[in-house]
């Protein structure tokens, strides 16, 4: 009797550790950026050309300096795709984008470090939410799964870049619930997920509604994509001329998620140093990259 009382001691002994270990669980860290660089691959302005292209030794520099610790980069404005990875970014980052007939058409790009992968949504066949563009000088959202370099999913991204100008508030209004709605449709809706990029959330004194963009967007998300929330930061401005402040580049996480900190902005974009401004809007970009550390529970 004692020998049987000991064995189903032991047997539940190795259930119990046994369902410990099927449980266990870890966390991963990705620290996700948003960057618009004006008019990529021309210069930085919109007549340019592929040979006016004067920024790529300061970009690659200031990333390398400035964006050492990101995992996922979104990247706006870019009419040289092929140019960001071969131009601005270190050996073994890969980048995404998709196919425009306008040779002047500003893309999102999305690129990732070495030691992950992107792909594609599974019921997808051109990585974009097509009904997120609205016209022919809008862009669509670009959208890829992030896995680790065994091709386990860790999250969903989406890299946007809203309508611009202040009156088309409605217009991202409904950008953001068609991106709501799409992530209602996906097959695993479980996956987190983030969205970053340049969303053009104007104040309430400059849209024509009662709220600031980013808040009646986040009313969008709340709405159709219940647990989404903002990443946000102690900085007033991410888009910074000498005369011009604002906050338009943003990253949001699904409630499956955690913020392990506040988003950050580079710093000059919060500066009154207008010399150094100046210099900074000709040498890089109109913005400035804003980045969030997500955890990730696996």
């Amino acid at each position: 009797m004692k020998r049987f009382a000991l064995a189903l001691v032991l047997v539940a002994l190795g259930f119990s550790a046994h369902a410990d270990s099927a449980s266990t669980t870890s966390n991963l860290d990705l620290t996700f950026t948003t960057f618009n660089v004006e008019w990529y691959g021309l210069g930085g302005t919109k007549n340019g050309s592929l040979a006016d292209e004067h920024r790529n030794a300061a970009l690659k520099s200031f990333i390398s300096n400035q964006l050492s610790k990101s995992d996922v980069i979104s990247f706006q404005e870019v009419v040289d795709v092929d140019g960001v990875s071969k131009n601005l970014l270190p050996n073994g980052w890969k980048c995404l984008s998709y196919d425009h007939a306008d040779s002047k058409h500003q893309h999102v790009v999305l690129c990732h470090r070495p030691g992950l992968q992107f792909s594609r949504e599974p019921s997808d066949d051109n990585d974009i939410i097509d009904d997120v563009a609205r016209d022919e000088r809008s862009r669509p959202a670009l959208h890829l799964i992030v896995s680790d370099d065994k091709g386990k999913a860790i999250t969903r991204v989406i890299g946007v870049h809203l309508k611009a100008f202040p009156n088309y508030a409605v217009t991202r209004y409904s950008q953001a619930k068609k991106i709501g709605l799409y992530l209602q449709s996906v097959a695993d809706t479980s996956l987190p997920v983030v969205v970053l990029g340049d969303f053009n959330t104007y104040p309430a004194q400059t849209n024509g509604k009662d709220q600031d963009d980013s808040l009646n967007i986040q009313t969008v998300f709340n709405k159709y994509q219940p647990g989404m929330k903002e990443v946000t930061g102690s900085f007033a401005n991410s888009y910074r001329t000498p005369k011009l402040g604002s906050h338009f580049d943003r990253i949001y996480r699904s409630a499956n998620t955690s913020a392990v900190s506040q988003a950050t902005a580079y710093s000059i974009c919060n500066s009154s140093d207008r010399t150094a401004i100046a210099s900074y809007n000709e040498t890089i970009s109109d913005h400035c990259p804003v980045s969030a550390t997500i955890r990730f529970t696996r």
